[in-house]
Order: C-alpha cells, then structure tokens, then sequence
C-alpha cells in the first residue's frame, strides 16, 4: 500500500513494462477518502496506466476492466446507506499532487525567532526582558502594598506617642457574629486574590527569565562556535608534524577525539545553564578555556619538532628510572 498522497491510499500487487517506457500496474485498489468521510470509495481495476501531467501539478491514472464502489453517506439522514456500483471497461482519474508542491514559507513568521538575531539585536531583546521584569515586580509590589499597608500620610498626621495602640482583639470582639464571618470571608478573598497574583507574577519571572537564559546561551554561541573553528585548526594542524607514528590516521583520530570533547562539554554546559545552575559565559566558555590552551601549545610543540606525542621517549624515559633505582 503507497499512502504518501493526501486523501489516496493505492496498493499495487505487480508492474511490468510495456511500450514507451511506460508501466502497466496489475490488480490496483484506490481507496478515496478525501472527503474525511473513511473509506468509502474504492475502486477496483485488473491493470492501470499512470502518467504524470506535464506541469506537474497531479497525475492520471487510466484505469482499465474494473468496478467503482461508493458508500453514499449522509449524515442528515438516518435510512440505510445506498451503495453504488459502476462497472466500466475502461476509466480515468486523475489525483492532484498539491501536497508535495513546494510552498516559500513567509519570511514574517521567523523574524520574531531569536536564534536567527545577530548579537546586537540578541542584547536588545535580553534588556528589553530585564526591563520588562524590573516593571512587573513593581506593579506587583505596588499592587501588594495597595492591599495590605496603610497610605504613608498616616503616620505624618498622628503621632505615636500621643496615639492610643489599637487592639484587633478588643476590635474583633465588638463584631457579631454575621458580621465577624464577613470580615473572615473578606480576608480569605483577599488572601487566595493575592496568592493567585503571587503565582502568576512568579510563573511570568521564571518564563522570562528562561528566557533571558536561553537568548544568553545565543548570544554567546555565535562567538564560541566561531572561535571553535580557529581552535580545531590550531589543534588539527599541527598534528600531523607531533605525532610520529600512524601516518594519516592517528592525528585524525586524535582530533576527532578533541572535536567530540568540545561538543559533549559544550552541550553539558547548555544544560546546566537552562538548569540555572552556572552563569550562561560559564558553561558556553569551558570548553574553549580548555581547549585553547592546548591548540596553542600544539602550534609550539610543532614549531620546535617536538614529539610530544611519541609515546615511546615516555616509555624509555621511565624505563630509565626504574634502572636508576635498580
């Protein structure tokens, strides 16, 4: 069965080839459900023609000896389902291939995607968040403050040595009972608005702050990964003249072995930023500090002809002082 055309499931038992370059496909079975309906036309052939239409856009198949079968649904009706047969010695249909078409993707629904900014616009967006966060926190504090504080006039108009302390307890106990539950029901409101607003203002800081994380990991890519390519060279150039042994081989293995080192570095540095558990120039940067070094060290070793990676001079240097301490 070849389901990959919308709406059209075909399954063909045998082909062979016949004048014109052409195929004659035996025992074919259509099933039509495009109409979102299931499988309710099907069409039945002993041999089918299929031909591409020149621009491309759909293609016929010319079906020959065969039998049309159509469940006529309809779902205002509740009677029983017609079906219709249709017989014919020689048919044709024709299939649009509107779903493989290649469709230009605007341009509009990626200009908002961060990982497509440069590094100006990526320090932008990460100011744009911290402000956007500084705000919030003080409208929330505002609102908070509003809710529970007194207005700061009150204690410019009365003075505390002069003014009576104020018991809740005395006062409460004035309250009837009605109205104590109401004062209750009151603060309990209060309480669960103010709790809701507190989970929404934490869950905002936590996205825009995953945010800023993520952007940050961007920005620094752009500058890591670029580097890296310098770093590869200074490490994979000089091999060939510090390694001795192997020929070809061993300095690309060896390099290879370093490029895997940046990479499962760099990827376990992006985690534990998004996990917040190290700063975003901490864990884009280790692999770098590490490997410069070395990418360095190799140009100089290969400068001086230094076999530093001939392991046999280690192997006769501590065989030297093992037979010195004999």
């Amino acid at each position: 069965f070849y389901n990959e055309i919308d709406g059209y499931t075909i399954r063909v038992m045998n082909k062979e080839k016949i004048d014109g370059g052409e195929e004659m496909l035996r025992d074919v079975m259509i099933y039509n459900h495009s109409s979102n309906t299931g499988n309710r036309n099907l069409t039945v052939a002993d041999s089918a023609i299929m031909r591409m239409s020149k621009d491309k856009t759909y293609f016929s198949i010319k079906l020959f000896h065969g039998t049309d079968y159509q469940d006529k649904f309809e779902e205002t009706t509740y009677k029983v389902h017609p079906l219709s047969r249709f017989k014919f010695e020689e048919n044709e249909m024709r299939i649009s291939l509107a779903g493989f078409q290649f469709n230009r993707t605007d341009e509009d629904e990626f200009k908002h995607d961060y990982r497509l900014f440069n590094l100006k616009q990526l320090t932008n967006k990460i100011d744009t968040l911290k402000k956007q966060t500084s705000e919030r926190l003080d409208d929330f504090t505002s609102i908070i403050s509003n809710s529970y504080l007194f207005n700061d006039t009150i204690y410019k108009r009365f003075n505390n040595d002069s003014a009576k302390t104020l018991s809740i307890e005395k006062y409460i106990n004035r309250l009837d009972k009605n109205t104590l539950n109401q004062v209750y029901e009151v603060a309990l409101a209060g309480a669960r608005t103010n709790k809701g607003r507190s989970s929404a203002a934490a869950t905002e800081k936590t996205i825009k702050k995953n945010n800023m994380v993520r952007i940050a990991i961007e920005w620094h890519r752009k500058i890591v990964f670029s580097l890296a390519c310098f770093i590869m060279f200074l490490i994979g150039a000089p091999l060939g003249a510090i390694v001795k042994k192997g020929g070809l081989g061993m300095p690309v293995v060896i390099s290879v072995i370093f490029f895997l080192f940046f990479w499962v570095t760099t990827i376990i540095g992006e985690d534990m930023i998004k996990q917040m558990v190290i700063l975003p120039y901490q864990g884009m940067w280790a692999a770098t500090a590490i490997l410069l070094p070395l990418g360095l060290l190799f140009t100089y070793k290969a400068t001086t002809d230094s076999a530093m990676f001939n392991f046999s001079s280690y192997t006769n240097f501590f065989t030297k002082i093992f037979r010195k301490g004999e």
